[in-house]
């Protein structure tokens, strides 16, 4: 047979995990041969390949050996063996012209198994041979198995042909890595087999898709499974793509509610993941070791490479559903996956729940409530009905077996909601309602506020079977369905009847016949409990004998909020009592200031001492205050309790307890009591450790002692001395003593000083009781102490030095002689002898020199050095080397952590977020040196910065000198919190939240904590430090820490440098990569959070950035929104770094955008790519955002984002009518129009309170900016990666889209499974599916265009026109809109910049020769009047002429106005026109707003002054003391005053207060339409009073007095210019009101139109129809005359005499 040379066999390894079995041992042999051939006739040049192989196989563990029988070959490596674990998978394959066989696979589950083609059984025999055949690329396969028995191991023409059972064959299939492989390879190899990994790791996805039959209902469940172990140990992780509603995932009994969940467990052990729905669990796969079991079957489902399908149909509660599951390691699900079979073990499907989850009084999955509670409040003292005050809660919550959603309505009086504050779960419902959700094991509460008090009305629970509604803590007994039940309670402290009425399923009908309620289980409800308090409690001793009394005062503030409290306590004592009390919070003393905080299942013990005695004067609880054991009738609100104890010696004790009076003590408090079953008072308890003593002196004594001590050692051989002082300060009162040990080690490497066998750094501080051990100092050296110091205080106070309390002629107790004394001593240690020298110093002395006695102990004996015990202290060695770690140098080590518990209010999951600081530092004379370490695990939320710099690698060193300090500070968002503070001034201490002392404690652990609010969520912080101790902060462990001198300073605001930075940037350290570095490095899962906070140190700096920086910011953040799993911590990381860059100039921000990576497009890969239900970023200073997953199928409220501006920040919007019950930029989705037949995954919500992202090539002018300058054309982008040259706004007279300068840009958008849904269409329109609504504050109405709202074309970058949304509302700035589609909107303005008048070039020439016309005409008037001032002879024919008769005087009433119309016209033809093509400045100059302010002075002066010659008119024809008045008024001085005066008062007061009036902005200078009252009413309102008022009277004069005879002779008149002068009124009314009222209509219209022209003919031909009135009146005084001609002379006369006094201009 000839050599192969078509066949490259190799050996490929794939490894799987799984658990072993028991022990096996196992050998298999079998011979496989594969022949080829052209034809299956034509075995001519046919190739074949013989493998024989050995497979042996122990417990765990495999051994398998291959040769070639027909060809001696080595193996590549040189081993034809390997050896593989159980439930790996070993592939022999033969490899030709790129082309691969799987020929036989090893296997090794819980058998040994060889599967031959890919089938796992059928065609490897057990005895003989079996065959299988195939064409294949052109020739004829022929596979034969023979087991080890068979002789001679060939198949032959009796061979029967093998079936695949399970399985299916696979014969050549492309090999693309092998492809090009030559065919002339002279050598077959064999490769070899791959070894076991030291780690065994295994993948698994898992699908699972659930589809009601005929209901087109289909769940989806999707998981990734991985496992890792070691050899004792595996670790687990599940993550979860897909969570549909109804069903719960489990890891053991633990809820998996948030992907990834992780775990371990040890070898022997198995974890199972069980999905739940219904009242049905599937046991969905089970972590074993090595092993991942699918459905419980052991073998079969999950193979290396391949994806198998497992199908069933089931039927729950009637309803049929088809299961089918995808089971794949390493493969993709598709319509070709193969069925799967299980090979060991059974398929294990739905399961019923072996307890019901519910109970049969409630349907089977849905557990429905619906009730209303209505709590009433009334005065006692006020019976008016009007008085009560109420608030109703109405609450719908519907269950599954997994959660409950809730949405809870509230409704009251306007004055009720300034009293009442709802809230669930911490949100504030008051406005409107509040919904969500709640999961099993949770607990929802409901609470009221009112002023100091809190009512916890009731709790939505679900921790037991079902679900349940505690009421006033009430489990049962006040909820009936169908019924109300009333519970009635008097509120002591308010004095108030409260009154709470709860209606399940039935309408709120509460009264006095309502029945009334009882808690269940003889329980009792629990009312308001009160939050404020403030009270005073004093405590007087008065002595039978003469003498002062004693006493001290305590005043408490103590706040709660829902789950702790903080208090701040005053001490103030007599001066008499300052040694005779002493006052401790905790244990700790308290003698000046205390404050701390606690939580709500903790107490507080407020004590004072004296001699032996105590008194528990009084406890803070959570809404409570216990005195003297008393939880109720010592402590009343407005008032003052006395109680009074009569002690054994006949003094007498007073406590005198007020809250909110502090005033009231004396004669006018009243006498308390406790209440019945509240406890009885507890007076003066004995102290433990001196309760056996006999009683001192009951006069209070001071006893001071103050000394120094210093050790001086020498040896014989070494002139070099060691020498320690230690300085002693004691000051004792007749019950307690406390000292001070200042330690100054000059030898650290020699000696180590102890106190009480602790190190004690200097100073070493402490108090000793009366009764309790001493306090021993003693120095340790060389394997020995002494016992240098040693205060005592059984009957007195004593000080031992050497053990020594007398010293002869040196009492060092008390400050007598100023002296020092000596003692000597040598002492013999190892192989030397050393001289000792102590000297003892009172306070006046200062050291001791060789004149100083020797002292001689009088009471007690001086002890040397003694031999430690063999159990030394644990600081504390024989070896020199190690005794330097507390000395005179000052070490400090300390660990202080902060912790921060988070309460979501969204009924998520709560986190803990911890940060912990391990720190020593060592000082000197001159200054300090520091190292810390900075655990975070919280990065997302805690940056730190120690001295202003971020720490390298989590590790930070440094030093400081002597004046100076470090600060560790953490910023959380825009808040901070000095956590640290190393300080060295008098001496180094450790300073922990600015508190100087109280919260660091040598060898023991402190803890603090406070509670608050955050970005809508309740947190509760916690500060432990524990110096020379272990970090064990556990409730049983730390003490309670109480800050005694300073005040604990928890989260500040950061400070603002600018309106455009937050705080100042940290500075950079050179670990931190460059953003060029980030940009171009990969971001993944593992990294991302990292490059976020990495980024964040640049993108901090804020108006500092330039467009390189912006742009490489934008591509981090691209690639980090597109990493697929990111958490909302990651999304708040992104968005806070892009609030960031926005604060950069407007230009950077253009430049810096690309094609590729624009900042505009971060935010849908965010939210797609993210694994949690809601994202939210509230606190932004340029953006706000929102993001939630939807479920369609439960749509209960409308989803929204509203901006509450800077201080309040931004909130989520649920309720549309929201959205017009306020003035604020918002946008809300009716999700119910949205949720139609699409598959609606997630929504998400932007407000951008500016528009520097919405700029392309297109600029745009801004409309209503003050600072127009250069800035107002700069709407383009310039950038260096897009050559896009800008393009120039149109010309100012152009219809073209402005920008307000106060828009800000509202966008939503809807994700669904297929990507991203723009609109929706239902029949033949399209609903609404977005609200919003715009202020534009100050912003001025356009005048020649309107506001429109419209969306940014991100295609084009630029507004768009089309499709605009629907205005529904424009006023007072608040603009609200329905659009039809989702994207980015803004408020915008349509229309043209500039006025008609100075655009249009008709209207300019019509102006320019009606207003010439006028101002001719005018000047005529003018002549003429002033002509009559000049009497000649030839003047006198000329006015003849020109009036029609002979002139009698001028009239300076009507030349005045004709001169001021004249002003007018002047200033409307040369000033009020100030375009200029060049100027590009978009607002009104002061220039223009004096044109304008004395255009309209004149105007309304010629209004005024025509109604004074109108009333000039009809004086005639009033009675003679009217006449007389009219007169006056109208006389020259009074109508000039008046006609000018009052207009120019009131245009400079418009000018003054009310100058917007004047800016029309428009290169106009006229005033505003819009002002109505300004520019209509008074314009227009005043010439009708005129025209009406005078018209009328004068006909009614005229015609039906005179007809009827009842004119008296003084109002009788004729006037034959009676009809002229009426004409001429009525014209000159009309034409100066009507312009005002064209005016306003021409507001918002575009372009040139009619009333244009009719304005401009209007306002300009005044002065032509005055000149026609004058030509017209001129006609009728001709006619007049000839009729007069036929009269006498003399009626003539009088005739031109009367009518000299009634001429006017008309």
């Amino acid at each position: 047979m000839r050599l192969l040379l078509l066949f490259l066999p190799l050996l490929l390894c794939l490894k799987i995990a799984a658990q072993a079995t028991k022990a096996t041992q196992a050998q298999t042999q079998f011979t496989v041969t594969l022949k080829e051939q052209k034809s299956e006739e034509d075995e001519v040049d046919g190739e074949y390949l013989v493998l024989t192989a050995t497979l042996q196989c122990l417990a765990d563990q495999c051994n398998a050996n291959v040769v070639l029988d027909n060809k001696a070959v080595g193996c590549i490596g040189n081993s034809c063996t390997a050896t593989f674990n159980r439930h790996q998978t070993s592939n022999i394959s033969v490899i030709k012209s790129g082309y691969r066989l799987d020929i036989f696979d090893f296997q090794y589950d819980t058998e040994p198994n060889i599967v031959v083609l890919n089938c796992e059984g059928g065609l490897y025999p057990e005895q003989g041979c079996s065959t299988l055949s195939s064409t294949n690329l052109g020739l004829f396969d022929v596979v034969c198995v023979c087991a080890a028995t068979t002789k001679p191991p060939y198949c032959n023409e009796e061979t029967s042909e093998g079936r695949c059972n399970v399985g299916a064959v696979k014969w050549w299939v492309t090999d693309a890595g092998l492809e090009g492989t030559s065919t002339s390879t002279q050598t077959t190899a064999l490769s070899t087999l791959s070894t076991t990994p030291d780690n065994f790791q295994i993948a698994a996805s898992i699908s699972l898709s659930e589809e009601k039959v005929n209901k087109n209902d289909e769940h989806q469940i999707m998981i990734n499974a991985s496992l890792q172990c070691d050899s004792e140990e595996c670790t687990y992780r599940v993550v979860t793509s897909s969570y549909p509603d109804d069903y719960y995932y489990s890891i053991n009994i633990d809820g998996c509610y948030q992907s990834p969940c992780n775990g371990n467990f040890k070898k022997g052990f198995q974890v199972p993941l069980t999905v739940s729905r219904l009242n049905q669990h599937l046991e969905l796969v089970t972590f074993e070791f090595e092993q991942i079991v699918v459905l419980g079957c052991d073998s079969g489902l999950l193979k290396p490479g391949k994806c198998f399908n497992t199908i069933k149909s089931n039927m729950v509660d009637g309803v049929y559903y088809n299961d089918v599951l995808c089971s794949c390691q390493g493969g993709v699900c598709g319509d070709k996956t193969l069925t799967g079979v299980c090979l060991e073990g059974e398929v294990t499907w739905w399961v019923d729940d072996a307890t019901p989850t519910i109970t049969t009084s409630l349907p089977p999955q849905n557990f429905d409530f619906d009730f209303s509670i209505m709590l009433t409040e009334e005065n006692e003292s006020d019976t008016d009905e009007d008085s009560q005050q109420n608030v109703i809660v109405t609450t719908f919550m519907n269950c599954s077996t997994i959660a409950c959603q809730y949405l809870i309505s509230i409704s009251s009086t306007t004055h009720s909601l300034k009293l009442y504050s709802v809230n669930a779960n911490e949100e504030d419902c008051s406005q409107s309602a509040c919904s969500g959700t709640f999961y099993r094991f949770d607990t929802l509460p409901v609470t009221v506020y009112r002023s100091g008090e809190i009512l916890d009305m009731f709790d939505l629970d679900y921790n037991l079977a079902e679900p349940i509604v505690t009421v006033l803590g009430c489990m049962s007994g006040l909820l009936r369905d169908g019924q109300c039940q009333a519970v009635d309670y008097f509120d002591p402290n308010a004095q108030l009847n409260d009154t709470l009425c709860i209606c399940q399923s039935a309408p709120m009908i509460c009264d006095i016949n309502t029945p009334r309620g009882k808690c269940g289980n003889e329980a009792v409800p629990v009312w308001w409990q009160q939050t404020e308090y403030s009270f005073n409690i004093f405590l007087t001793e008065s002595k039978n004998q003469e003498g002062s009394p004693y006493g001290v005062s305590l005043s408490t503030i103590m706040t709660c909020s829902k789950t702790s409290c903080t208090y701040q306590i005053k001490v103030v004592k007599d001066d008499n009592s300052k040694e005779y009390y002493s006052v401790s919070v905790d244990e700790n003393s308290c003698d000046a200031d205390c404050y701390s905080s606690f939580l709500k299942d903790e107490t507080v013990k407020v004590t004072i001492y004296k001699q032996g005695e105590y008194l528990d004067i009084f406890n803070m609880k959570y809404g409570e205050v216990e005195v003297l054991g008393c939880s109720k009738g010592l402590l009343v609100q407005s008032k003052c309790l006395s109680i009074e104890n009569q002690q054994e010696d006949g003094s007498t004790d007073q406590v005198c307890s007020c809250e909110g009076n502090s005033d009231g003590c004396g004669q006018s408090s009243q006498v308390g009591e406790c209440e019945f079953g509240t406890g009885t008072p507890v007076w003066w308890q004995p102290v433990p450790t001196s309760s056996t003593l006999p009683s001192t002196s009951t006069t209070p004594s001071t006893v001071e002692h103050y000394f120094t001590v210093t050790l001086i050692e020498q040896s014989e051989h070494q002139r070099a001395a060691h020498n320690v002082t230690v300085a002693t300060s004691v000051q004792c009162s007749s019950i307690i003593c406390s000292y001070v040990f200042d330690i100054y080690n000059r030898d650290s490497s020699y000696y180590t000083v102890l106190i009480n066998d602790n190190v004690c750094p200097s100073p070493c501080k402490g108090n000793i009781t009366k009764g309790e051990d001493s306090v021993l100092l003693n120095v340790h050296r060389l394997g020995q102490h002494l016992n240098l110091v040693e205060l005592k205080f059984f009957t007195d106070p004593e000080v031992f030095v050497l053990g020594c309390a007398n010293i002869q002629d040196a009492d060092i107790t008390y400050d007598e002689p100023s002296k020092c004394v000596r003692f000597r001593n040598v002492s013999y240690v190892g192989v030397e002898y050393l001289r000792d020298d102590v000297c003892a110093c009172n306070d006046f002395a200062s050291t001791c020199d060789e004149n100083s006695p020797n002292g001689i102990c009088e009471e007690g004996s001086v002890y040397w050095w003694q031999e430690d015990p063999t159990s030394s202290p644990p600081t504390t060695t024989t070896s020199l080397s190690t005794t330097t770690e507390y000395d005179q140098q000052n070490q400090f080590s300390i660990i202080v952590s902060l912790t921060e518990k988070l309460s979501s209010s969204q009924g998520l999951e709560a986190q803990e977020k911890k940060l912990v600081v391990s720190a020593t530092m060592s000082c000197s004379p001159s200054g300090c040196e520091y190292s810390m370490h900075i655990s975070n695990s919280a990065p997302t939320d805690f940056n730190v910065l120690v001295d202003n710099q971020v720490c390298s690698k989590e590790q930070c060193d440094g030093s400081f000198l002597q004046g100076k300090s470090v600060n560790v500070t953490v910023y959380r968002g825009d808040q901070h919190v000095d956590l640290l503070d190393f300080e060295y001034t008098d001496a180094p201490r450790v300073v922990v939240l600015g508190c100087e002392e109280g919260l660091v404690e040598y060898q023991k652990c402190v803890k603090i904590r406070e509670s608050g609010n955050y970005e809508g969520d309740e947190f509760i912080n916690q500060v432990c430090s524990c110096r020379s101790a272990e970090l064990d902060c556990q409730d049983d462990s730390a003490e309670n820490g109480v800050c005694t001198s300073g005040s604990p300073k928890w989260w500040q605001n950061n400070a603002y440098t600018s309106t455009t930075s937050t705080r100042m940037p940290p500075t950079t350290t050179d670990s931190i990569p460059s953003l060029k570095d980030l940009s171009d490095s990969g971001v993944g899962i593992n990294n991302v959070t990292q490059v976020l906070n990495d980024t964040y140190t640049y993108s901090v700096q804020g108006s500092s950035l330039n467009r390189t920086q912006i742009f490489d910011i934008t591509k981090i953040l691209h690639n980090s929104a597109n990493v697929p799993g990111i958490s909302a911590e990651n999304a708040h990381q992104i968005l806070k770094n892009m609030d960031e860059c926005l604060n950069a100039h407007e230009d950077e921000i253009r430049g810096s955008q690309s094609k590729e990576y624009r900042l505009l497009d971060v935010l849908r890969p965010m939210v797609q790519n993210n694994r949690d239900k809601i994202i939210r970023y509230l606190k932004g200073t340029n953006l706000g955002f929102g993001a939630k997953k939807i479920d369609c199928s439960n749509i209960d409220s409308d989803d929204g984002l509203i901006d509450y501006g800077a201080d309040a920040g931004f909130r989520f919007l649920n309720d549309t009518n929201k959205l017009s019950a306020t003035k604020r930029n918002s946008i809300i989705v009716p999700l119910k129009n949205v949720c139609g037949d699409q598959d609606v995954s997630h929504v998400f919500f932007t407000i951008y309170r500016h528009q520097k992202l919405f700029n392309g090539p297109q600029r745009y002018r801004v409309y209503g900016r003050e600072d127009d300058g250069s800035n107002e054309e700069e709407q383009g982008v310039e950038n260096t990666t897009d050559t896009v040259i800008p393009l120039a706004p149109l010309g100012k007279c152009e219809t073209q889209i402005s920008i307000p300068s106060q828009a800000a840009v509202l966008s939503a958008t809807v994700m669904s499974q297929d990507g991203t849904v723009r609109a929706m269409t239902k029949g033949a329109h399209s609903p609404v599916i977005a609200k919003v609504q715009f202020n534009l504050g100050k912003t001025k109405r356009p005048l020649h265009g309107k506001n429109i709202v419209s969306w940014f074309h991100t295609g084009y970058q630029k507004w768009a026109l089309d499709e605009q949304c629907t205005v529904t509302s424009d006023e007072d700035g608040i603009i609200t809109a329905n659009c039809e589609h989702l994207t980015d909107f803004s408020a915008l303005i349509l229309g043209q910049i500039n006025a008609n008048y100075v655009c249009s070039y008709p209207l300019i020439v019509l102006g320019y020769v009606v207003n010439a016309a006028s101002m001719l005409c005018l000047l005529m008037l003018i002549t003429i009047g002033i002509l009559f001032y000049f009497r000649s002879d030839l003047i006198i024919k000329i006015l003849t002429f020109v009036r029609g008769q002979v002139p009698v005087s001028g009239d300076v009433i009507n030349l005045t106005y004709y001169s001021i119309i004249l002003v007018f016209f002047i200033l409307l033809l040369f000033f009020m026109d100030q375009s200029d093509e060049k100027s590009e400045s978009g607002t009104t100059t002061t220039y223009c707003v004096v044109i304008a302010a004395v255009s309209y002075f004149s105007l309304i002066s010629a209004i005024l002054l025509s109604m004074i010659i109108g009333i000039r008119m009809i004086s005639h024809f009033l009675t003679p003391k009217l006449r007389t008045f009219f007169g006056v008024m109208t006389s020259p001085p009074a109508a000039i005053s008046i006609g000018l005066g009052v207009p120019l008062i009131f245009t400079v007061l418009l000018a003054i207060f009310d100058v917007e009036f004047f800016k029309r902005d428009d290169q106009f200078c006229w005033v505003r339409p819009d002002f109505v009252t300004y520019a209509v009413f008074i314009p227009i309102l005043l010439p009708i009073i005129n025209g009406v008022i005078c018209s009328s009277f004068a006909v009614y004069k005229m015609f039906f007095q005179a007809k009827r005879g009842l004119a008296d002779k003084a109002t009788s008149h004729h006037d034959a210019e009676f009809w002229p002068k009426v004409l001429g009124l009525v014209i000159m009314q009309v034409a100066m009101g009507l312009p005002w009222g064209v005016e306003f209509i021409m507001i918002g219209v575009s372009g040139p139109s009619p009333w244009n022209y009719i304005f401009v003919i209007l306002i300009g031909s005044q002065g032509i129809d005055l000149f026609l009135i004058f030509l017209y009146r001129r006609r009728r005084l001709l006619a007049d005359s000839k009729k007069w001609s036929r009269r006498g002379h003399q009626d003539r006369a009088e005739s031109v005499e009367e009518k000299r006094q009634t001429f006017t201009s008309f």
